[in-house]
């Protein structure tokens, strides 16, 4: 069996199926997955007292495979992604934050965050 990284989608499957009360096997059973995958998942990204979240789990996962120390954190890249959202190119992003001498990935980096995040079933590239 290859070896695949959990989808967004599977990633909201378990974040229902958690909600619901399902363990790890019967989550598993009924996504076609492995057990330690989705233990695996659940504790890498749940935070310790809260529930599991798909869509911040998906947003460690993305962070944690671009490279083993992320350069930059989840708030940059969700500032990104808003502004994104309302319109803004990655180049002007990028001189933005530049101009307000915050950290900020370069429009390479942000186009290749866009593809990946298309490449998942994202939206983000529609904006």
């Amino acid at each position: 069996m290859k070896y695949t990284r959990l989808t967004r989608e599977e990633r909201h499957t378990i974040e229902i199926l958690t909600r619901q009360g399902l363990g790890i096997r019967e989550i598993a059973t009924q996504m076609g997955r492995a057990g330690s995958t989705i233990s695996r998942e659940l504790s890498r990204n749940k935070a310790q007292g809260e529930e599991y979240s798909s869509v911040e789990a998906h947003r460690l996962s993305r962070v944690k495979h671009h490279g083993a120390k992320p350069k930059y954190n989840a708030d940059v890249w969700n500032d990104v992604e808003s502004r994104i959202k309302e319109g803004w190119s990655p180049e002007q992003i990028t001189g933005f934050f530049r101009k307000e001498e915050k950290p900020v990935p370069s429009y390479e980096w942000i186009y290749q965050y866009l593809l990946t995040d298309k490449a998942e079933g994202g939206l983000l590239y529609t904006h």
